[in-house]
């Protein structure tokens, strides 16, 4: 199955909520913005509304997070 339907049902099962209502209050959130902070039962979440926030976020901590190396160009 679809990966975000599997934490869409763990969601659904700790709050009591059907997997459609935690579906309609994602959308809810990302209403608000692309990309959120939120704490949930004190935990910090991360919320990218669209794919753009989410290529963006992914492309600017790369470097940071990446461990291979990146060797320097030379100019000819």
């Amino acid at each position: 199955g679809d990966p975000i339907w599997k934490g869409f049902d763990a969601l659904s099962r700790k709050f009591g909520m059907t997997s459609f209502e935690i579906m309609d209050l994602y959308i809810l959130i990302c209403l608000q913005g692309d990309v959120l902070f939120l704490k949930v039962l004190g935990q910090p979440v991360l919320v990218l509304g669209s794919v753009q926030a989410a290529e963006d976020l992914l492309d600017k901590c790369s470097s940071t997070y990446s461990d291979r190396y990146v060797s320097p160009m030379l100019s000819l």
